[in-house]
């Protein structure tokens, strides 16, 4: 059976909007994204919409919740994450995003890990990311190439930037591959016109011989 690898090209940057989006238009059941986030925020509620961006068809895919607000400790949000009962996969790659979101805030503000209040640790945003991990997993993609663009991680929300870490096997050019779907996501304000590209297909034998030597 072939593996299946997908490539995100990010040129415009990323964040959780854009990656739901794109998930979605690749054919990810809004079902599947909104099983998850149920999970770990029982009133959210997501939106789908097809836009047209600069003469390009896409999604946007949105998040809202009543509580906006709100922000959780690392140790609460690991602890949220643990007894939500995901999928171990989406759990594991949850609690990686926010793990390396703890890391750099610790750093940054000279604070032990333990005692962050995280700023990007709110309700909505940990919906939006549990939902991103979802659709990935439901991919079922053994590898993930991301092309960045020149200021990726400038044009990238903090969320965002974690989310192509965690993900991320490789980056690069698009891999060698059988394409299946192409999925685009788009934010759901028209003013802003940032897109984001997720092809996935076959992978080439020769490709992942690659990747398992890199």
């Amino acid at each position: 059976m072939a593996e299946r690898v997908a490539w995100m090209d990010a040129a415009s940057g990323a964040s959780t909007a854009l990656l739901l989006a794109a998930l979605v238009d690749a054919g990810v059941p809004i079902g599947v994204l909104a099983e998850a986030i149920e999970k770990v925020a029982p009133d959210a509620r997501l939106r789908e919409e097809r836009v047209q961006r600069d003469g390009v068809a896409a999604t946007c895919c949105g998040v809202d919740v009543d509580d906006t607000l709100e922000q959780r400790t690392w140790p609460e949000t690991e602890e949220l994450l643990a007894g939500a009962g995901l999928h171990e996969d989406v759990r594991s790659l949850a609690h990686d995003v926010f793990a390396r979101l703890a890391e750099t805030q610790s750093h940054a503000q000279g604070v032990p890990a333990e005692d962050l209040h995280f700023d990007v640790a709110t309700p909505q945003a940990i919906a939006e990311v549990v939902g991103v991990c979802a659709g990935v997993v439901h991919l079922d993609i053994l590898r993930l190439v991301v092309a960045p663009g020149p200021d990726v991680l400038e044009q990238s929300t903090p969320v965002g930037a974690a989310l192509l870490a965690a993900l991320a096997d490789d980056w690069g050019a698009e891999p060698s591959m059988t394409l299946a779907v192409v999925g685009t996501g788009a934010e759901c304000e028209p003013e802003v016109s940032a897109l984001l590209r997720l092809s996935v297909g076959e992978a080439d034998p020769r490709h992942l011989d690659a990747l398992g030597e890199g």
